[in-house]
């Protein structure tokens, strides 16, 4: 039987195998989970033919996506948009080692106002701009300590308007449970965006928070298809999924049709 530090020194040979192989992208890139997702969005690329000149990451936290998303877009402009202001600090120092990554220091939804934003103290990655309910307990008892944070919040498209995006545009969501506000309020991005990523809730864990269903027919309407899940959280003591990160692709449309490789 293989001893669990020979296992480890091994799987760190296939992982640093594995960055070699995806040339200089891969050299950014750190882990398994990295690699595995920084596929998916390649993956993408590949079948919508992508030319991605710019990233909105929404809920960019302290940028645990972002080596990702500037590996897998290399030619694009990121945007990173983050409120709070403990793991603001963090997020610049990550993106100050990157090439054409630029952080904002606040919210985005449907106005422009001061919102009051619910922060958990030991799990930052859950703070959002609608209070948790009481599935928030049930589903992720280890998230708590809420206090309240009062951030900036701008619309997507108030925002854009002082901006030069170029196009292809590619959005990176993450804003627990507040997807319907940032649609609402960046109707103009929606409608030229190429990929948009989402976290969906099949239980929501937000007060008044959309569920899955709801995000999906928004999108649909505003002419995306789906492209297919990414990644998932279960509940350990069911196997349930509670929510699912979900791709939306805007298809390029010629005389045959849909273009998809």
């Amino acid at each position: 039987m293989i001893g669990a530090p020979y296992h480890r020194a091994l799987l760190a040979v296939a992982d640093e195998a594995t960055r070699r192989s995806l040339g200089r992208p891969g050299r950014l890139l750190q882990g398994r989970a990295e690699v595995r997702r920084y596929k998916q969005h390649r993956e993408l690329v590949d079948r919508y033919g992508i030319d991605a000149r710019t990233v909105l990451y929404i809920g960019a936290n302290e940028g645990q996506d972002l080596r990702v998303l500037r590996a897998a877009y290399p030619r694009a402009a990121v945007h990173c948009f983050e409120p709070q202001r403990d793991v603001l600090a963090r997020l610049r120092s990550v993106a100050a080692a990157m090439p054409d990554v630029h952080v904002h220091g606040c919210a985005l939804g449907a106005t422009t106002r001061t919102m009051t934003m619910a922060r958990s103290l030991n799990h930052h990655e859950s703070s959002s701009l609608r209070r948790p309910s009481t599935e928030m307990a049930a589903r992720f008892p280890h998230v708590g300590d809420w206090v309240d944070e009062p951030v900036p919040v701008t619309t997507l498209d108030e925002w854009a308007s002082t901006q030069a995006i170029t196009d292809d545009v590619v959005v990176k969501m993450d804003v627990q449970g507040f997807e319907d506000e940032v649609i609402a309020g960046g109707g103009a991005v929606f409608s030229r965006a190429r990929i948009v990523m989402t976290e969906l809730a099949v239980i929501p864990t937000y007060e008044d928070a959309p569920d899955w269903r709801r995000i999906l027919d928004a999108f649909l309407e505003r002419g995306y298809v789906y492209a297919g899940e990414m990644d998932r959280i279960y509940q350990a003591e069911t196997g349930a999924v509670i929510e699912f990160d979900a791709a939306f692709v805007r298809p390029a449309v010629g005389g045959d049709g849909v273009r998809a490789r």
